[in-house]
């Protein structure tokens, strides 16, 4: 499957992140930090090291912390320095702390705030320049995954076509991210562009479940929600493209080990080693930053709220389980667990908030705005954006190139769904199939019933009963047009025909001018349903219309349908193609999804013709339970609003395929 190529930045940055606690003041005595007298409020949540410009978990060893704290008692914030200095080696009870008041960097300071020395003389366009500067933030590594740079370098600069920076770049960017898991947090800390993941969602599979509490009692629960604005300037930017670049010779030995494997199954688990180690992604620009003013910062924000059950539309826990292509490369993070914000009839409770700052490039011994001025030393510069995504194989030669693409093609493939098989249609929340029935609804013109019934066993009965076709609306050419699309644009649309011996030009049909055999109305809900399912005989040529055509709808929580487009979770979960784990719904064209739920179907009205003894047919009617003994396992089949509360919604209108 071809992959679509996007333009990795570098400077310096100064970022806060809103985490939140309800742990005590760091510091007991802030009154003696301030020349003024002026008592200061704080409340800290975490104090985290910061090393390289990554923000770490606390460790209390010649580290340098800032945190800012907010003076309850005045009109504009004040920012509190704690530096943390060891005196005896690294033996904790013998540190010192140091603190020291500031003002954020927006106000000026007086004439004794540390001035760094005169940046040295820089060509930035040199060779040596881009050199040096390759090797001192490491470029040659890759990005694996967990959106992490890869513990080793796959690539080094070929010297005879050395990439060289551009010139002074005064570009600006604004960005806002919102992220639900701590995967996707990791994504932005690491400075990865949001085209990273619309690349990537083509090679993800995501299969999403919604877990309810399981209780009728009303219980609280929080769901949180990381919010990221980062201003960027732009100071400088490099591309490393392929023909700048040579392959380590270990990354090259791994590929050529993996590839060598005897079966598939082989090569794409060495294949995960190998990527693991030096990266799987390959960002091709970096842009080189200086802090804001000029520059980066990146403010984290981690909302909470809690509300019962009782009292939230639609609140439930969601974890998203994510793979890369089927789980071959990386597993993508394995299980993670992601809350999932919801709308609620409640007020918000926020946490207590602190706030943490952490600076990247120039010289972090200074304060700003001496810090500030020392980043621009551009060997102060750090790595502050990656950008234009690849994966890290298409830099290899041509062959090698093409023989690691076969091997991630055919394993993607075995994940993806075939028009060209038969499959049954299972409701994920009862466990029951999608099962036409030989009777038909007691109304004039209505086709034959419909309904979620386990698989049975017995002399009419057959496992084939239960299998469905999928038939392109409007067949595609190419080989990826084979296989079973989710709805991007309108265009991927499907019949729905079942594949018993007898049913022959019969396809699932929503008729919008019938009810739903036995429920009206949903529980709580002053909405009248309006859809009976069922399949009906279509004569070769006659035009099938928006009731008998599908869309196949991606199993988002349906808030996050109208989220922001910056919604990392989300936009990594936007692939184009079903895979056979994948949990879905199905839309009709017309208007609203197929349902289901257990329901008593004993006393539906139902008829079948039979003949009278001679050519013409007469109809034999009956109650359901009459005429069929397993009347009691079956779930009713219906179609149900968008509109429905979200718990409902998820519950009754979530399928998933099966062989």
């Amino acid at each position: 499957m071809p992959l679509k190529f996007y333009p990795f930045a570098i400077g310096a940055r100064q970022s806060s992140a809103n985490m939140h606690s309800t742990t005590t003041p760091l510091l007991s005595d802030p009154d003696n930090l301030q020349e003024q007298g002026r008592r200061m409020y704080s409340c800290v949540g975490q104090i985290l090291h910061i090393v390289g410009g990554q923000i770490q978990p606390p460790l209390f060893q010649g580290s340098i912390v800032i945190v800012i704290n907010f003076l309850l008692s005045q009109s504009r914030p004040h920012f509190l320095i704690a530096r943390l200095i060891p005196t005896m080696g690294n033996n904790k009870k013998n540190n010192n702390l140091q603190a020291i008041s500031k003002q954020p960097s927006n106000i000026k300071l007086g004439d004794d705030s540390p001035t760094p020395p005169t940046p040295p003389a820089v060509d930035i366009k040199s060779k040596e320049f881009s050199a040096e500067t390759f090797k001192r933030l490491g470029m040659g590594s890759g990005i694996t995954t967990y959106w992490q740079p890869a513990t080793t370098a796959a690539f080094e600069i070929n010297p005879e076509y050395p990439p060289v920076f551009e010139g002074i770049q005064n570009e600006r960017i604004h960005e806002t991210f919102f992220c639900r898991s701590q995967l996707t947090k990791t994504f932005v800390e690491n400075h990865m562009a949001v085209g990273a993941a619309r690349a990537y969602a083509q090679f993800v599979s995501a299969d999403l479940h919604c877990k309810t509490t399981g209780s009728a009692e009303c219980k609280a629960h929080e769901f949180i929600k990381y919010r990221s604005e980062a201003d960027t300037i732009v100071k400088a930017k490099i591309s490393l493209q392929r023909q700048n670049l040579l392959p380590k010779e270990d990354f090259k030995r791994a590929i050529e080990a993996a590839l060598v494997q005897p079966t598939l199954d082989d090569r794409s688990s060495r294949l995960e080693v190998v990527f693991s180690k030096f990266g799987y992604f390959w960002p091709e620009n970096l842009c080189l930053d200086r802090i804001f003013p000029g520059g980066k910062t990146t403010s984290w924000s981690k909302s909470a709220d809690t509300a019962s059950n009782s009292s939230r539309k639609g609140g439930q826990d969601v974890g998203g389980e994510f793979s890369l292509k089927q789980d071959l490369l990386g597993k993508f993070g394995g299980r993670i667990g992601a809350n999932r914000e919801r709308e609620t009839s409640t007020s918000t409770d926020e946490l207590a908030k602190a706030a943490v700052a952490a600076k990247t490039g120039g010289n972090i011994e200074l304060e700003s705005p001496a810090w500030e001025r020392s980043v621009n030393d551009p060997n102060n510069w750090a790595i502050i954006r990656r950008d234009g995504v690849v994966p890290i194989w298409t830099l290899l030669d041509d062959e090698l190139n093409k023989r690691v693409q076969d091997v991630i093609d055919d394993i993607f493939r075995l994940g993806l769904v075939s028009i060209e098989s038969l499959y049954t249609i299972k409701h994920v929340h009862t466990k029951y199939f999608l099962n036409p029935r030989k009777w038909y609804y007691d109304e004039n013109g209505a086709g034959r019933v419909v309904v979620a019934a386990p698989v049975l066993s017995g002399p009419t009965e057959s496992s084939e009963n239960t299998k469905w076709k999928f038939v392109p609306v409007r067949p595609g050419t190419g080989d990826m047009q084979k296989y079973l699309r989710y709805d991007t644009d309108n265009s991927h649309n499907y019949y729905i025909q079942p594949c018993g011996p007898k049913e022959k030009d019969m396809y699932l049909h929503a008729s919008f001018t019938r009810d739903p055999p036995v429920t009206k109305k949903l529980k709580g809900e002053n909405q009248k349903l309006d859809g009976q399912v069922s399949v009906r005989k279509i004569t070769p040529g006659q035009n099938l219309p928006e009731s008998d055509r599908w869309f196949i709808k991606r199993n988002n929580i349906p808030s996050d349908d109208n989220d922001d487009g910056q919604n990392i979770d989300l936009l990594m979960r936007k692939t184009d193609y079903v895979q056979k784990k994948d949990e879905f719904r199905l839309c009709c064209e017309a208007k609203n999804y197929l349902a289901s739920h257990k329901v008593d179907m004993s006393s539906v009205k139902v008829k079948k013709a039979v003949r009278d003894g001679g050519e013409s047919y007469k109809y034999e009617k009956r109650k359901l339970k009459d005429v069929e003994p397993f009347v009691c396992k079956f779930g009713e089949i219906l179609m149900i609003p968008y509109q429905t509360p979200s718990e409902t919604f998820h519950e009754m209108a979530t399928w998933q395929l099966g062989m």
